[in-house]
Formats: structure tokens, C-alpha cells, sequence
């Protein structure tokens, strides 16, 4: 006898506001290697966004609502704020500053040079370290003033300010489509929580594709459900499941009980891995239950090696009479974000001969790009020597060869990775990569042109946060 209950968490909500427009913008686009040997590619090159100008006076009114980075306040005042004793004036008025982001540099470094103590001048240099790294790894602040403006113009600024493209499938997305105009008005909002409102506007979403996350069209958004922002991640709570069974055959009984998490990165963000497991430190319902479980959940993997989302499940414990609010919920995953890679290139595929490469320290020979005898399926031919395979270069090697490594044809659309085969000989191992061209932007893409493969050379494990509160439990027993 089998008994199941499953309930949906609530539609989400979303406090619309927005964020600080930086100024500075990364200079390279991710596929624009070089063409010789592999160049490191900095922290500020890894995702560029498009190197189109602020919106247009027509859509958007130019000036310093837009871009307001001088008007933080008064100089005087924030300075006197910097130094007070109370640290939470100090704190709010340095919040205030990082929120600023990019476009405060100037104002910032103004207040440093006027500074009269040593206190004013150690917080507003905290601030500037804190936009820097937010740079990397922080939230992206947006700010937007618009009334009837363009889709495709909007979603221009978005991807300035968050310095990173939003690529759409297909290409011609915003020319092809009538959208509605939009209208906006928000000041230095995290991009969680400017993003989710407009897809919703315009009816699509991040959807994983050609190789990356696009924008399309769907049928639902992976962004409904139950939201928090916590810095550059929306992890939301998509819904909680309890299930029940008995055997007959083994006369016993099992029994799951747990929530659905959806923990999305934003687009600048170069996630090479999840945890896959969230760690509970208090789950609490409205009768006092304690929901922590005895280990760690177990999760269910759906993530993507880039720009994408990770689908975890949260193991909780079912007590004998539960509430019907999960009133406090708290936790956190871990993921491992990439700070600075190499490129590496090989051109001219469809003649290719042998050439080796270091990759993750291992020498790898990129040995023929041919045809296979049977359908429009491309092979590429690998061989690394010597791996060590219970080390971590080895699992670094081979995570890439299925996550990042591209095959692009002669416009840099890349082709659909089809399928993986090895073969160990000895210290040798022979990889067989398969490719087939497909639609891509709403076009087919050509034949193999060059390969592209982004390796990792700094990376940082972060911690995200998970915290909920006032969740919807069962309603019947």
C-alpha cells in the first residue's frame, strides 16, 4: 500500500526594485582566443558584455538617474558616517557605497582623499575592496528608469550592468518576436531581483542550450516557487514532497520526506561545480518539530558546468505530528566559482594534425577531426599520456573535455556534442569526442572550424546561504 502527498509551494514573489550601473566593461568576448598559444584570460575578460552605449533618450532618459555616480549623498555626511561610533551607522553608510558599485569609484576615492580620520578612510577603502569583488563574485547592481522602452534595449543595459551577454535562442530573438514595452523603475537592485520580474513581462526564460544558458521562450520559469537572493545566487524553494511505502514482500516500510531547490547563478559567474548536497543547520515548524535530519541530504544533480542552475533536494525529517508551516529554514550549499583561465585553441580542425597541449598539467594530443563513415557525426581524436587517474588534475581533465570543450563552425556557433568513448592502453588513454551539426540561433550550424577550450587557473569555493521562512507544510493529515 503506497500513500503519496505532494504540494507545490506558492507562486513567486518578487520585490521589484534594481541596482547601481557600473561603468567599466570587460573588453573580450568569450569565444575571441588567440591564436597562438593559450593567453591567460582575467577575471574582467571571462564573460564581456555587448559594448552597446546606455539606452536611448527616446526609451530611457539619459543622465544621472540613470547613472548616478556622484550622487550618493553628501560628501560631508557620508564621511561623518564612515566614522561613527555606532557601527551600524557605519556600516549602512559603507552598504550604501557598495551598492554605488562601479560608478562610486570616483565619489569613493574623493572620500578618501578628503578623509580626516584614519576611520572614515579604512571604511570607504573597505567599500572599494567590496565592489571589486562583488565584481567577481558579488551581486550585480542594476538601475533602471524606463517607461515604454524596448525589450531588446532593456535587456542591452541589464547585460552591461551585470557584465555578462544574455544571449537569446534565437539570435534574432528581440527582431523576431513582438514583445511588450517595458517599464521599469529601480535603483541599485541585485540582479535576482530585477531579472525574474522582466522574464516574466516577456514570457521567457534561462533555459540551457547551444552550449550555454539563453534566453528563449518556455512553457514555465524555473525561477517560480518560493525566492531568496543571496548575493549573486536566487536559490528558490520550487516545492516539498512527502512519500510513504510498504513492502510486502520484505515487510517493511520506507518513507521520504524533503524540498526542491533551484539555485540559480548570474550569468558573469563561471560555476565549475556544486556540492550537490545542502547542509541543514535549523528546520523548524509551527508546532516546535525540529525537521533537521540526521545526515546530510543527498541531492539530485542538474546542474551546468557555466552559466546555469543546480537542482538540489533537501532531506528533512517527517515527526509524528507535523505542522502545517515550516517556519524556519536554514542552511547552505557550497559552489566553486572560476576567477581566471587560459584559453586553449586549435584552428583549422577539418586538416587537423597532431598537436599536444598542456592541459590541467597533462599532456593531451588533439590527433584528427574526421568525418565518421555513417551519418553527419564529426570525431575528435584525444591522447593523453601518463594520467594519474585517482588525482585531481586527471578529474579537472576530463570534467572539461565533456563540459567545456567546443567545437565551433566557421561563425563560432558551436557544434552538439553527441557522445563520449575511452580506451585505456596502458598509461594511455584515447578519448573519441563526437560532434554533429545542428540548429543553432535558428540556423544550422556548418562544419567544424576550431576548437575552444576555457581551462580554469584560479578558482574560489564560496558559500551560499539558504534561509526561508513561513513555508506552506501539508494541509491535511
Amino acid at each position: 500500500m503506497v500513500g503519496f502527498r505532494c504540494l507545490l509551494l506558492a507562486s513567486l514573489c518578487f520585490a521589484i526594485d534594481a541596482s547601481a550601473a557600473p561603468s567599466s566593461q570587460p573588453t573580450s568576448q568569450p569565444d575571441a582566443a588567440p591564436t597562438t598559444a593559450p593567453a591567460p584570460i582575467r577575471p574582467d575578460a571571462q564573460r564581456s558584455a555587448p559594448q552597446s552605449a546606455p539606452l536611448g533618450v527616446a526609451a530611457i532618459p539619459q543622465g544621472p538617474e540613470t547613472h548616478p555616480a556622484v550622487r550618493l549623498g553628501d560628501p560631508d555626511q557620508i564621511l561623518e558616517q564612515l566614522a561613527s561610533p555606532d557601527w551600524r551607522v557605519r556600516r549602512r553608510a559603507q552598504e550604501q557605497l557598495v551598492r554605488g558599485g562601479e560608478d562610486a569609484k570616483p565619489f569613493i576615492h574623493e572620500l578618501i582623499e578628503r578623509a580626516k580620520t584614519d576611520e572614515a578612510r579604512k571604511n570607504a577603502e573597505a567599500a572599494l575592496a567590496q565592489i571589486a569583488d562583488n565584481r567577481l563574485l558579488g551581486p550585480s547592481y542594476i538601475t533602471l528608469h524606463v517607461k515604454d522602452a524596448p525589450a531588446s534595449q532593456v535587456m542591452a543595459e541589464i547585460s552591461r550592468q551585470s557584465f555578462a551577454p544574455l544571449q537569446t535562442i534565437p539570435d534574432n530573438l528581440w527582431k523576431q518576436e513582438s514583445f511588450p514595452k517595458l517599464a521599469l523603475d529601480v535603483d541599485r537592485e541585485p540582479f535576482w531581483k530585477v531579472m525574474p520580474d522582466v522574464c516574466q513581462k516577456l514570457g521567457i526564460d534561462f533555459r540551457p542550450a547551444a552550449g550555454g544558458m539563453r534566453l528563449m521562450h518556455t512553457g514555465g520559469m524555473r525561477t517560480e516557487g518560493v525566492s531568496e537572493v543571496d548575493g549573486a545566487f536566487l536559490v528558490v524553494a520550487t516545492g516539498i514532497n512527502y512519500t510513504r511505502s510498504k513492502s510486502f514482500a520484505r515487510q517493511g516500510e520506507q518513507s521520504r520526506f524533503g524540498m526542491n531547490l533551484t539555485v540559480l547563478p548570474e550569468p558573469k559567474l563561471t560555476v565549475l561545480r556544486g556540492a550537490g548536497t545542502v547542509s541543514v543547520d535549523e528546520a523548524m515548524d509551527d508546532k516546535g518539530n525540529s525537521l533537521v535530519p540526521d545526515k546530510a541530504s543527498a541531492a539530485v544533480w542538474g546542474g551546468y558546468g557555466g552559466f546555469g542552475g543546480w537542482n538540489l533536494y533537501v532531506q528533512l525529517r517527517y515527526p509524528k505530528e507535523i505542522g502545517t508551516r515550516l517556519t524556519r529554514f536554514k542552511g547552505s550549499t557550497s559552489f566553486l566559482i572560476q576567477l581566471e583561465s587560459e584559453r586553449v585553441e586549435i584552428p583549422d580542425l577539418t586538416s587537423l594534425r597532431p598537436t599536444t597541449r598542456l592541459v590541467h598539467n597533462l599532456q593531451a594530443t588533439f590527433e584528427q577531426m574526421k568525418k565518421a563513415a555513417a551519418g553527419d557525426v564529426w570525431q575528435l581524436h584525444i591522447r593523453v599520456d601518463r594520467p594519474n587517474f585517482g588525482g585531481p588534475e586527471w578529474q579537472q581533465f576530463m570534467d572539461g573535455a565533456q563540459n567545456r570543450l567546443k567545437v565551433l563552425d566557421l561563425d563560432g556557433n558551436p557544434l552538439t556534442r553527441r557522445g563520449t568513448s575511452t580506451n585505456v592502453n596502458n598509461n594511455t588513454v584515447e578519448m573519441t569526442l563526437e560532434f554533429v551539426q545542428s540548429t543553432a540561433g535558428g540556423r544550422m550550424t556548418g562544419p567544424p572550424s576550431r576548437l575552444v577550450w576555457e581551462v580554469p587557473t584560479k578558482t574560489r569555493e564560496i558559500t551560499v546561504p539558504i534561509t526561508f521562512h513561513d513555508l506552506p507544510l501539508f494541509d491535511d493529515k
